[in-house]
């Protein structure tokens, strides 16, 4: 019986949190359906690969039907089966995508004279 390691991932190491999520589904499943299991460790690895960029399968951009792809798996696997493993990676998705900061103030008036400007002409 393995145990399960892994540090406690940052808001950007989706990649960790994933493969950490695999491992818990895997040994989870260990007493159910072998070939969940095997789908499961194979939907996370892909997960891993495509959050750290390093695709084998698939063309690296991070749309479900990629996942699958990289998985080796049908897409309904995802949309279907393992509903979780594909909203766990759009969440891993949005947290990787930085938010961009709000314009200051003073850039924001810069903007608005600019097109005033723009308008004019």
């Amino acid at each position: 019986m393995s145990t399960l390691t892994a540090a406690a991932p940052g808001r950007r190491d989706g990649a960790a949190l994933a493969q950490l999520v695999g491992e818990a589904l895997a040994h989870a499943q260990g007493h159910a359906d072998t070939k969940d299991t095997a789908e499961i460790k194979a939907i996370t690895d892909a997960m891993v690969r495509l959050l750290i960029g390093a695709p084998l399968h698939s063309d690296g951009k991070l749309p479900v039907v990629s996942l699958a792809t990289e998985a080796g798996q049908r897409r309904n696997k995802l949309t279907h089966t393992h509903t979780g493993l594909s909203d766990l990676f759009y969440a891993l998705v949005k947290a990787r995508t930085p938010v961009p900061d709000a314009l200051p103030d003073s850039a924001q008036a810069r903007a608005a004279k600019q097109q005033q400007d723009l308008e004019g002409r």
